[in-house]
């Protein structure tokens, strides 16, 4: 999307990139999508700090925890789109 590059404070690029339209819905959390609560519906990690070859602390992907969480009171929200 030239736009984004362009004016990264945009309004239509907030929109963009909130509803996980921009680079398919990929974030630094990973993929995601929108649920009709507007809270995300994404994987949970279960992640270890680790000291690596040079003593830097680093985060470490163990596993998945959950596949897909989503608010478990997404049900009972009056929002719709």
């Amino acid at each position: 999307m030239a736009v984004y590059r362009e004016d990264p404070y945009s309004i239509s690029n907030f929109v963009v990139v909130i509803t996980g339209v921009f680079d398919d819905g990929y974030s630094v959390r990973g993929s995601f999508k929108f649920n009709n609560n507007h809270y995300p519906i994404q994987d949970l990690y279960i992640m270890e700090v680790k000291k690596d070859e040079k003593g830097n602390l680093r985060a470490v992907l163990k596993d998945t925890a959950v596949k897909d969480w989503q608010d478990p009171y997404h049900q009972e929200c009056p929002m719709k789109w």
